[in-house]
């Protein structure tokens, strides 16, 4: 048995919470807010992280600018240095012959020269030109001119003297090798390396033509070799902010230079993909990369980042984010709890006083002052009832006295029955003595004493014409031939419900006031006729004016209460149409010296 009251207890406890409005809401809140601050923080956490990445790409392509401007300026000297050696004929004679006649001959020629020197200026000499290049350009490791006529090669170095190599087409391939066009950047051929004991891999060449200035022809080529590692000078002041590796590469990807020295000595793998992906791809790993090419020159400058390297420029931010992220959750979920939690409390507060009301404790009333919707509700609450006191009081008293009408009601309910049978008495005698009109005034007087006495508030319009013509006989026998009177409406209208006594107080103003006793043609009419959803009833008659300031206090004396003032009458039927029908409903007066016109006007039920 405590195990099945435990169960339904938890139930209960369920069924509560899962029935709150307040829980359910704040459920909601804190769902929608944490949903809003997670997207937000993913948000945000994208935006940093490309913010990252767009900035690292910016500084790898402002690096790669740099490497490609260093290469071009390295090209630039060279064609300069070369079209020098042009412009000087001289000294472009000297190179065709150096190139075109053995070494032994050359210097032959140069003593004989030498010899002429005397009374001619020495012109100057190809290999002194050759070898102060490479004393000037530090960056310049070696220098190699080739003859294609003679096949020989003539290298130049600053650790060693001139060394002079023949290269026969039956012994080597380097004549095919230099008889090949091809672009001005290249790796150092592999038969060249052989040929001349080149060990070192971090090395790149420019090669140029040599021509006969004269002919125009190509008589041999002019190779520069550069130290790879001299590029580093153009990336020099972006080794702070640089990541991810910068290379130079030659049109087969050959590694021409590598900021992470792993790819020397073998082609770069991932030449393809760089050729043809666009900023992002898998280079081993999934990478971004930007690019320049020279495809004149034969180089592509690339700069390659791994994805991995990249996040952990932004992981750090990634952990404040998140933490950010999760302690704003948290901050939410609970001041909307607090917040949510304070409303319910309010609310119940508010349900607990209404159960007091159904107790009948009808004193009850909320302490609650606030001006939001909730302190609204409970000010509201406590004008209902305040409201509800009074009604009840009054609806008290008015119960009890209309008991005690009720009661006086019975009690008088003898006298009209005794009042009919003593008329009809009358009236009969009359009749038996010959006297007509005063039986028709007897029946008249009888027929309005029953509808006066008749407690039902609403009648027809037709019933109120009724009555008001008994009234008007009764003058009508009583003035004779100097008074009579017209009812017109249509029969249609006679239908339409209307208050009791509604004309009865304007034709007896006339009667008492407007009626000229010392004339003959003394006449009332009474039309009514609709108008839209409404009736008009003109009660127009030729009689007495009424006076401008006696009219303007009568037109006054409408809007006061029923126990001040005179016209008691015309002020009952204005205030009860009003008070029935609304403040368009009521009673109009005009008068002048030939009559008074009295509109009443009601809508058509």
């Amino acid at each position: 048995m405590r195990n099945i009251k435990l169960r339904h207890r938890r139930r209960g406890v369920l069924l509560s919470l899962r029935h709150n409005m307040f829980i359910q809401m704040m459920v909601v809140f804190v769902l929608l807010s944490g949903a809003a601050v997670a997207m937000l923080s993913y948000f945000l956490y994208r935006f940093i992280a490309q913010s990252v990445i767009d900035n690292e790409l910016e500084t790898q392509k402002a690096a790669i600018e740099s490497v490609n401007s260093y290469l071009q300026r390295q090209q630039d000297e060279m064609r300069t240095f070369l079209n020098g050696i042009y412009r000087d004929h001289r000294l472009a004679q000297d190179m065709v012959y150096y190139l075109r006649h053995p070494f032994e001959e050359y210097i032959q020629q140069r003593l004989d020269q030498q010899s002429e020197g005397m009374l001619l200026p020495v012109p100057p000499r190809i290999t002194d030109t050759l070898q102060n290049m490479l004393s000037d350009n530090p960056a310049i490791d070696r220098m190699m001119l080739y003859g294609s006529e003679r096949q020989y090669l003539h290298i130049y170095s600053p650790s060693q003297s001139l060394r002079i190599l023949h290269t026969n087409g039956a012994l080597s391939y380097i004549p095919d090798v230099m008889s090949m066009e091809g672009p001005s950047f290249t790796l150092p051929n592999v038969w060249i390396r052989k040929a001349t004991g080149i060990a070192e891999t971090g090395l790149y060449s420019i090669r140029m033509a040599v021509n006969d200035p004269i002919s125009i022809t190509e008589i041999g080529q002019l190779l520069f070799y550069f130290r790879s590692d001299d590029v580093r000078n153009a990336i020099r002041s972006y080794r702070e902010q640089l990541k991810g590796d910068i290379l130079v590469l030659a049109s087969d990807g050959g590694v021409m230079f590598d900021s992470s020295g792993r790819h020397y000595g073998r082609p770069y793998p991932y030449m393809d993909q760089l050729a043809t992906l666009n900023g992002r791809g898998r280079l081993g790993e999934d990478a971004y990369f930007s690019t320049i090419s020279d495809y004149n020159s034969g180089y592509l400058v690339a700069g390659v980042v791994s994805a991995r390297e990249l996040e952990t420029a932004y992981q750090g931010a990634k952990r404040t984010i998140w933490i950010v992220s999760v302690a704003a959750m948290a901050l939410v979920a609970l001041l909307s709890s607090l917040f949510v939690l304070n409303y319910a409390k309010r609310t119940h507060q508010i349900l607990r006083f209404m159960r007091k009301v159904e107790d009948g404790d009808l004193d009850a009333r909320l302490p609650d002052g606030r001006e939001d919707e909730l302190g609204l509700i409970s000010a509201s609450f406590n004008r209902m009832m305040d409201e509800l006191s009074r009604h009840i009081e009054s609806e008290y008293k008015a119960e009890i006295k209309q008991k005690h009408a009720e009661m006086s009601a019975l009690q008088a309910r003898i006298q009209p029955h005794f009042l009919y049978n003593t008329l009809e008495v009358i009236r009969m005698r009359a009749l038996s003595s010959g006297v007509a009109d005063v039986a028709d005034m007897i029946y008249s007087l009888a027929m309005l004493f029953k509808s006066f006495v008749n407690p039902s508030y609403e009648t027809t319009l037709r019933e109120e014409m009724d009555m008001c013509r008994l009234y008007l006989e009764l003058f009508r026998i009583r003035y004779k031939d100097s008074f009579s009177y017209a009812i017109e409406y249509e029969p249609s209208l006679g239908r339409a419900k209307t208050i009791r006594m509604l004309l009865q107080p304007a034709v007896e103003n006339y009667i008492v006031h407007g009626l000229r006793k010392d004339r003959k043609d003394n006449r009332l009419t009474i039309r009514a006729y609709a108008i839209g959803d409404d009736i008009e009833i003109v009660v127009e008659d030729n009689g007495v004016g009424i006076p401008p300031d006696r009219l303007d206090a009568l037109q006054q004396s409408l809007r006061l209460p029923e126990t001040e003032g005179q016209s008691f009458g015309l002020r009952s039927v204005h205030q009860r149409l009003e008070l029935r029908y609304g403040a368009d409903y009521g009673l109009r007066i005009r008068s002048g010296d030939s009559g008074t016109t009295i509109t009443i006007k009601f809508p058509a039920l």
